[in-house]
Parts: C-alpha cells; structure tokens; sequence
C-alpha cells in the first residue's frame, strides 16, 4: 500500500474543479491557487499531476496574453500620440 487514501485523489479532483470554475470566468489567479491546493493534497504517483501542472500553465499562458496586450495598447497608443500630434 501506498499510504494515500482515495478521499485525498478525491479531494484534489475538487480542487481542480474550483479552479477550472476559476479559469472560465478569467480569474486565473484564483484559478492557480486552487490548482497549487490540488497539488499540494494529490499523491505523487497520480497521473492526475500532470494535468494540475497543465492547468496552472495555462493559467500563465493567458495572464501572459493580456500583459502583451496591454504593453501594445500602451505602445501604440504612445506611437500614435507622437504620430498625430
């Protein structure tokens, strides 16, 4: 026997589900934590690991896309500026 009970692989699937509820409304922040929290209780031979690891990636990925966007709109909106005035 492993030492892990089913309750903790059980718990973390909750876990992971709380985040992707997180995830689909933007909150990827909150998303990463309950995914971190899943990790966290998961035992470590669970495939399910990787997909928690996924998960917090792609909640970087998107975090990531709005910066880039935000840091264009700024460059831009500046280029523009000295462009047209």
């Amino acid at each position: 026997k492993n030492g892990y009970s089913i309750g903790e692989t059980e718990d973390s699937t909750e876990k992971k589900e709380e985040g992707n509820k997180e995830f689909s409304q933007g909150n990827y922040e909150q998303a990463i934590g309950w995914y971190i929290e899943a990790l966290e209780i998961c035992p470590k031979n669970r495939t399910e690991r990787a997909l928690y690891h996924g998960n917090i990636a792609a909640c970087y990925m998107k975090m990531v896309d709005y910066f880039i966007i935000l840091l264009l709109l700024i460059v831009f909106g500046f280029v523009g500026y000295l462009v047209f005035n």
